[in-house]
């Protein structure tokens, strides 16, 4: 194996666990978030009770969303670096594989009008 392409499975390792910490993150977000409504249900407490906690949350989990999206553009920027390199694609492919032409709109891909 080449220094670049042992650089660039080092990359590659280290991506792929920044984007399963994001996920991660946002489905721990996103379940404290349905959480809390049957909290304070259980609880007994006005609806009004903890509204803005619930607002402070999902704007977590906006951001977390935000985040995900810049990671995955980040992927695709090394994609092509790693093809402009002339590397193994191997040493550049996602986790669990990259979904179909087909899929893409399904998983939020933009489309060309």
């Amino acid at each position: 194996m080449s220094k670049r392409q042992e650089i660039a499975r080092d990359v590659h390792t280290r991506l792929i666990a920044a984007e399963v910490c994001i996920d991660e993150a946002l489905a721990a977000t996103s379940d404290l978030n349905s959480f809390l409504p049957r909290a304070r249900q259980a609880a007994m407490l006005a609806v009004e009770a903890g509204h803005e906690v619930m607002e402070e949350v999902a704007e977590a989990c906006n951001q977390l969303l935000k985040s995900r999206a810049a990671m995955v553009r980040a992927h695709r920027k090394l994609s092509t670096l790693a093809e402009e390199l002339s590397l193994p694609p191997s040493m550049f492919g996602g986790a669990y594989g990259k979904p179909s032409a087909a899929a893409a709109p399904f998983i939020g891909h933009r489309q060309a009008a």
